[in-house]
């Protein structure tokens, strides 16, 4: 990791500054920030590019980071632009086509939307980002070596150490949602499903692209993700990342094995769940895993009232939805009445009912396929 600080030192104080004057002087941070990003692209210093988007994404993910939210759909545009003059970085591959159907249909979606502006732009920023960010990514990768997949993963962790640095000089700002650490994210379960990306891409870097990590670099790193998954107390982050060890682990063995036992997990999914809330309750871990008193999955803090009056929702457009941030515009505002009691925090539906909500079966049916069939 000394390396990596030593060799992009530069764009590390860069980074630091925006995010300082981010909490401070917002104007600065956006004026900075629209400066800088188009010199990289100029340029065409790819790493950088996609090292700023990085962490521009991961600041807007934070609610107080309002100038980061403000400029990302500028720097998608930046990048999208960036790839298409470049045909052979083009070439390399988008996502586009698998997920055709997708995009054809959340457009169709948009016509319905009460909030036509706002799910347009939503749209678009996601074809961009599926136009330009996988070629562009493989085109680094191919142009300065696999280890920048590395590099990051470095800036992952570096990240996730902001996050426990605010731990130690402010903890009332590193945490939320009854005592769950969020780090610099805007909720614990954004920390949660980011480390395990983060956990995930490092088991791919070390082994299917075949970059070499120095041993206590690699256990460090694992440390710092799994502490962040742990403290997040994300049940779904969890989970996942379980599941993802359990099916590296099987196809050691057998590549169908995991095609085996995933479809059977599904089937005694109850059954595995009250298993295993058993035996954390037995050994003491109720709480930090949140299955037992209020934030259980039974209480949940008013999630359950959520789902009901949104499975109602979907119902009325089940098979073509009301486009993107359609959910966000339903629960804080036609339904906020009836559930005013339910915490911000739960007002979620989670992914299924979220996609269901926003486009119906048709473009869900899309997404799922194409996700799964390409991953």
């Amino acid at each position: 990791m000394q390396q990596f600080f030593i060799k992009y030192k530069e764009w590390l104080i860069v980074f630091l500054l925006i995010y300082l004057l981010g909490f401070f002087f917002q104007p600065v941070a956006l004026l900075l920030t629209a400066l800088l990003f188009p010199y990289f692209v100029y340029k065409k210093q790819e790493v950088y590019v996609l090292f700023f988007l990085f962490f521009i994404l991961v600041l807007s993910d934070n609610y107080s980071m309002k100038f980061a939210a403000q400029i990302k759909p500028l720097l998608i545009l930046l990048v999208a632009i960036l790839v298409t003059l470049q045909k052979e970085v083009l070439k390399q591959g988008s996502l586009i086509k698998p997920f055709m159907f997708f995009f054809f249909v959340s457009l169709f979606s948009i016509h319905r939307s009460p909030v036509l502006i706002t799910a347009f732009m939503k749209n678009l920023s996601y074809f961009l980002l599926f136009l330009s960010i996988p070629p562009l990514t493989i085109h680094v990768l191919k142009t300065k070596g696999r280890k920048v997949a590395l590099d990051f993963i470095s800036i992952g962790v570096v990240v996730l150490i902001i996050g426990f640095i605010y731990l130690i000089i402010n903890p009332h700002f590193a945490f939320s949602h009854g005592g769950r650490f969020k780090g610099i994210f805007g909720n614990p379960n954004g920390l949660g499903i980011f480390s395990f990306l983060l956990f995930c891409f490092l088991t791919i870097t070390k082994k299917h692209l075949g970059v070499k990590i120095d041993k206590w670099q690699n256990i460090i790193y694992l440390v710092i993700i799994l502490m962040s998954l742990f403290y997040s107390k994300s049940r779904g982050a969890m989970a996942a990342t379980l599941i993802f060890v359990m099916s590296q682990s099987l196809s050691k063995i057998s590549i169908v094995l995991p095609l085996i036992i995933v479809p059977l997990l599904g089937v005694y999914l109850d059954f595995i769940l009250n298993m295993a809330l058993l035996i954390l309750e037995q050994m003491g871990l109720g709480k930090v895993f949140r299955v037992d008193g209020k934030e259980s999955i039974e209480k949940a803090s008013g999630r359950a009232v959520a789902w009901h009056f949104a499975w109602i929702e979907i119902q009325k457009n089940f098979y073509f939805g009301k486009g993107w941030a359609y959910d966000e515009y339903w629960i804080y505002g036609p339904i906020q009445k009836k559930i005013k009691h339910v915490k911000p925090s739960r007002r979620s539906t989670q992914f299924i009912f979220n996609t269901l909500a926003k486009y119906g079966i048709s473009w869900s049916n899309g997404f799922c396929n194409r996700t799964y069939c390409n991953s």
